[in-house]
């Protein structure tokens, strides 16, 4: 049986939650609509909303899920999005980020996370699978590189991770891995790179 539930302020009239169920879970067609929302119980405006199938989060080329916050709280800017097939973190690397998270007050993409189903995955030559910004500045404070859920770079191509200071912007941390394991590194200069700065494609 499908059944939707409302809860309303009855001070006001705002519909605070928004629930489809089927037999019990949580369940709405993609197509139709969020199978949950939750909305400010004062303004109404919406704090976060879930996309799902048969009680798993399901959506296919858009979010599953997604986070209004501050400012943002309109619906014109989420700061945390995550894109699910059939409950697991997925979406194609070629497309774009399967987390992307901003800082609430500017709109900064502070983190970025490449998943393929439920394991951090991207090619290595396309770029790194998670970075982090520093939320004030945008610059890269770290790059970290996953092929099936293992870090794992082509130790001649650079570190598997990188980490930078977040305010003078030089290398704190490298890593070399191959399929999860630390290798030597292959002698080449490191001192004194910098962060690739907030701009920049960090393959480097």
């Amino acid at each position: 049986m499908r059944v939707r539930t409302t809860e309303t302020n009855l001070d006001n009239g705002i519909a605070v939650r928004d629930a489809y169920r089927l037999n019990g879970r949580l369940h709405r067609d993609p197509s139709e609509g969020p199978a949950f929302v939750l909305r400010d119980e004062y303004d109404g405006s919406v704090i976060f909303l879930e996309y799902r199938w048969h009680g798993r989060l399901h959506r296919v080329g858009a979010p599953a899920f997604i986070l209004y916050v501050g400012r943002f709280r309109s619906g014109t800017q989420a700061i945390r999005e995550e894109y699910y097939v059939s409950g697991r973190l997925h979406r194609d690397p070629a497309e774009g980020p399967a987390v992307i998270e901003r800082n609430g007050a500017t709109g900064t993409v502070v983190d970025e996370a490449y998943y393929v189903k439920n394991a951090l995955h991207r090619d290595p030559t396309d770029g790194p699978a998670e970075i982090y910004r520093n939320d004030l500045t945008g610059r890269i404070t770290n790059a970290s590189y996953y092929v099936n859920g293992k870090l794992h770079r082509d130790p001649a191509e650079g570190p598997a991770v990188t980490k930078w200071d977040d305010v003078t912007g030089e290398v704190t941390v490298e890593e070399y891995r191959v399929e999860g394991e630390i290798v030597t590194a292959p002698a080449r200069p490191a001192k004194g790179r910098r962060d690739p700065g907030p701009s920049s494609d960090p393959k480097r």
